[in-house]
């Protein structure tokens, strides 16, 4: 490396001090771009993985008047790179440590050129702080709850339809899928190259219910059970003939009562999304067409407030991709955003006491059921006390799924992925039976 012109004094240093400035500069511009290099040729593609390479060779050889023009070129490669990614990231830690890297050295080069502080003591200063970010990132990747930091994506193969009040309302015979990052228990469908997609497709019927369309007017010969709810009803993330209205259907079909033979239907009206405001919105506007004999609502800790209206008041935000990258930064936006929602259930059980009122004009009756795959701890006790509470007294049973399925299984066993805690396929089995059990026991069945 050709050193003389540029030994010349500056910015105030005498010539050997400058010039030993200069070289710990370029030597550390050297080792982040060839660290770069090795990133990108493991994570990069192109254009911009040849380039990494070719700059980190520059960075070794350069002289020391080139030596801005080459960080400027390394940076630009490097967002290049970060933007021509789709999350996941791979190799994040290792992202993120580049990142923060490159800002230790600029904050150590700002020093040095507005205070006039030597470069080398600015670097020492700055350093620790991007060590200490790189460990929080990796803290938080170990200790966050994936619900946190990552969730499914839901889609619709076509436009939903706008209602003032329902938001997303389902068209019928429509089609919507959830997207996860993995499948850890290879209950997914997987569909499409590289990199593999793993999603749950959701059918709807003419009444934008889950399943196969059912005659209206109903059979005299049959009896119908109509299952309302938010997601966990709808059964996200479970293949519909394993979801408990599914199962309920077969079990109550295979052994008819001997004294009356007559069939079961068991309709899924089971809506993604919407809170118990919506689903009594949807049953007094459509599904009541169904004539069904009991009316079970599936409640969960989330039915205080519709996705929409998350939206709407700001307490739901969609991810950025920098945000995948960053975890702090996620975090920070979860705060802002997810974190001010509260879990205030007065007017939940108002729109309980009216959806009773419903079914009671329909000639239905109504049983509550709390599908609980979490421990018992708020906000789960104050829906289960709240419901309990205000059905006291009343013609309607409420039956809390959380000992039946708590009983041998964990919380983890029980979760749809570990980025929705959703009940399974096999929390919708052990609901299925100890739905049957309960209705039987308050004589909705025979």
């Amino acid at each position: 490396m050709d050193t003389a012109e540029d030994a010349t004094p500056q910015d105030g240093y005498p010539p050997p001090a400058r010039a030993a400035e200069v070289r710990l500069a370029v030597l550390a511009l050297s080792a982040l771009a060839l660290s770069q290099a090795a990133l990108l040729i493991f994570a990069g593609r192109g254009m911009t993985r040849v380039a990494a390479v070719g700059l980190a060779i520059g960075g070794i050889n350069a002289r020391i008047r080139l030596l801005s023009v080459l960080a400027a070129l390394i940076v630009v490669n490097f967002g290049a790179h970060l933007a021509g990614l789709a999350p996941p990231f791979p190799y994040r830690l290792a992202h993120v440590s580049i990142l923060a890297l490159y800002a230790a050295m600029a904050l150590a080069g700002f020093a040095a050129v507005v205070f006039k502080t030597k470069f080398g003591a600015a670097l020492v200063a700055a350093g620790p702080l991007a060590l200490a970010f790189i460990a929080s990132e990796a803290v938080i990747e170990q200790i966050a709850p994936p619900t946190m930091l990552s969730r499914p994506r839901i889609e619709w193969v076509g436009e939903p339809e706008a209602d003032s009040t329902l938001g997303e309302a389902y068209r019928p015979y429509a089609l919507l899928r959830t997207v996860y990052p993995d499948n850890p228990r290879g209950y997914f469908h997987a569909a499409g190259a590289a990199p593999v997609e793993y999603s749950e497709t959701y059918a709807l019927n003419a009444l934008s219910c889950r399943g196969q369309d059912y005659p209206i007017p109903r059979p005299v010969s049959r009896r119908r059970i109509l299952v309302l709810g938010g997601a966990s009803a709808f059964g996200v993330g479970v293949h519909e003939p394993d979801t408990f209205a599914a199962r309920l259907e077969r079990s109550l079909n295979a052994t008819p009562p001997q004294s009356q033979p007559q069939g079961y239907d068991v309709i899924n009206c089971g809506t993604y999304g919407y809170a118990t405001r919506q689903q009594r919105i949807f049953y007094e506007r459509v599904a009541w067409r169904y004539d069904a004999n009991v009316i079970i609502l599936a409640m969960s800790s989330h039915d205080n407030i519709s996705n929409r209206d998350e939206a709407q008041l700001g307490y739901l935000h969609e991810a950025g991709k920098y945000e995948r990258l960053l975890f702090s930064l996620h975090l920070i936006q979860q705060a802002r955003h997810e974190g001010r929602l509260t879990f205030d259930y007065s007017s939940t059980l108002e729109e309980l006491s009216k959806l009773r009122e419903a079914c009671r004009a329909h000639g239905a009756r109504l049983a509550v059921v709390i599908f609980r795959n979490a421990d018992l701890v708020f906000p789960w006790s104050a829906l289960v006390t709240g419901v309990s509470s205000r059905l006291q007294g009343t013609d309607v049973p409420v039956l809390d799924l959380g000992p039946a399925l708590l009983k041998d299984q964990t919380p983890e066993d029980l979760m749809v992925h570990p980025t929705d805690p959703s009940p399974n396929e096999i929390a919708h089995r052990i609901a299925a039976e100890a739905i049957e059990q309960f209705l039987r026991r308050q004589g909705f069945i025979a």
